[in-house]
C-alpha cells in the first residue's frame, strides 16, 4: 500500500521524519498538505503552510470518472482502509478513497459528488458512497453532519428520498467490524502490530 502511494506521489516522509499526505483538488492539482510525527507514541500532526482545506484532499483514484467514492477519516484510515479494499477487489478503477482529514465534508466536495451522481444517472449507472469512519459516538454525529450539508447542496436529490435514497445513489455508513478505527481492524486483519506502519514511512525521504 505504502508503495503504490509513495510511487504516485501522494506520500513521502520529510527531513524531521515525518509523514507527509500529499493533497490535491478534485482537478489533480497539488495545494497543501498534512504531515504526522511518526515517532512512537506521538500524536503531533497539522498541515502545511499554504493548504487549501475547502478544496484539497488526500486521495487516490480518479473523482471525475469514479463511480464509487470511500470517505473516511484521518490519512492513515484511508491506507488502512485501501489495504482492506485491495484485499476483496480486484479492480478499484472506478473508486475515489479521500481522507476528510478529520473534518466535515466541504461544500467544494459535496458539490462534487451532486454533479457526479447527475451525470451517472444520465447513464442510468448508481453512485455508490460509503462514509467510513470510526465506530464511536463521535462518528454516528459526523454521518448525521454529512447528510445534512449534503441535504442542503442536493435538495432535490433528498427531496425524493422519504425514508430511504433513491436508487439512484447509494449512500451508507459503515463502520470497522473490530477496533475503533480501520487501522485497528486491519492491524487485526494482519496480525501486525501496526499497518501500514509510520516507521515505514518514514524510510522514504525526500
Amino acid at each position: 500500500t505504502i508503495n503504490k502511494f509513495i510511487e504516485n506521489e501522494r506520500l513521502y516522509a520529510n527531513s524531521f521524519s515525518s509523514a507527509v499526505f500529499v493533497y490535491r483538488d478534485l482537478a489533480g492539482h497539488i495545494n497543501g498538505a498534512s504531515w504526522r510525527d511518526t515517532t512512537q507514541g506521538s500524536n503531533l500532526r497539522g498541515n502545511a503552510p499554504g493548504t487549501d482545506s475547502e478544496k484539497g484532499y488526500f486521495y487516490i483514484g480518479n473523482p471525475h470518472t469514479a463511480q464509487k467514492f470511500i470517505l473516511t477519516e484521518a490519512p492513515i484510515d484511508l491506507l488502512s482502509y485501501y489495504e482492506i479494499e485491495s484485499l476483496n477487489v480486484s479492480d478499484l478503477s472506478q473508486t475515489v478513497i479521500l481522507s476528510l482529514g478529520g473534518k466535515p465534508a466541504t461544500r467544494d466536495l459535496l458539490e462534487h459528488l451532486s454533479r457526479r451522481q447527475i451525470t451517472l444517472a444520465e447513464e442510468n449507472i448508481h453512485l455508490e458512497i460509503i462514509y467510513a469512519n470510526d465506530d464511536n459516538r463521535s462518528g454516528e454525529k459526523a454521518f448525521d453532519r454529512f447528510l445534512e450539508k449534503f441535504e442542503e447542496i442536493a435538495p432535490d436529490l433528498f427531496a425524493e428520498m422519504g425514508d430511504e435514497l433513491p436508487e439512484k445513489v447509494n449512500l451508507v455508513r459503515v463502520t470497522p467490524p473490530l477496533g475503533k478505527d480501520w487501522n485497528e481492524y486491519l492491524k487485526i486483519l494482519t496480525n501486525e502490530t501496526e499497518y501500514p506502519t509510520l516507521e515505514e514511512i518514514s524510510e522514504h525521504r525526500l
